[in-house]
């Protein structure tokens, strides 16, 4: 689990930093640590306590992970991050990065195919989750 932490918060360093290859290299071994805690109950049960980390960026991550066997625990981190208030974190990389990640993951579970995030509404809606309706018509 350390590892897996200690990875997350080197990854958030670099892109904080805008370096690209660093954050990268990172992301792979935060990704291979949670691999390898994937493989036992227990393991399973520990990745499942940080999506409730006080940290949103190592919640989304471990979100990320929990979404090959708990889905209906990692969707609520997700659809809470869409309208969630970023302003504390001071890198818009990575709020950006909060962002795209949660609404990509929501899409791929749903199989939404656009890039309304209006879409979400209805299927978060049954996770408990209250998407606010934007208006998108100046993007299309």
């Amino acid at each position: 689990m350390q590892a897996f932490l200690d990875c997350e918060e080197l990854r958030m360093q670099a892109v904080r930093r805008l370096d690209v290859p660093e954050a990268n290299k990172y992301v792979l071994k935060a990704a291979a640590a949670a691999e390898a805690l994937s493989k036992t109950a227990e393991g399973r049960a520990e990745i499942e306590k940080l999506l409730g980390h006080a940290t949103l960026y190592v919640r989304v991550r471990a979100a990320g992970a929990v979404m090959d066997w708990a889905p209906d625990k990692a969707i609520p981190v997700f659809g809470s991050m869409l309208d969630a208030d970023l302003s504390s974190i001071p890198s818009i990389d990575e709020r950006l990065d909060i962002r795209v990640i949660s609404r990509d993951w929501l899409y791929k579970h749903f199989n939404i195919r656009s890039a309304n995030r209006n879409d979400l509404i209805e299927p978060l809606r049954a996770y408990g989750i209250e998407l606010e309706h934007r208006d998108e018509s100046r993007w299309q």
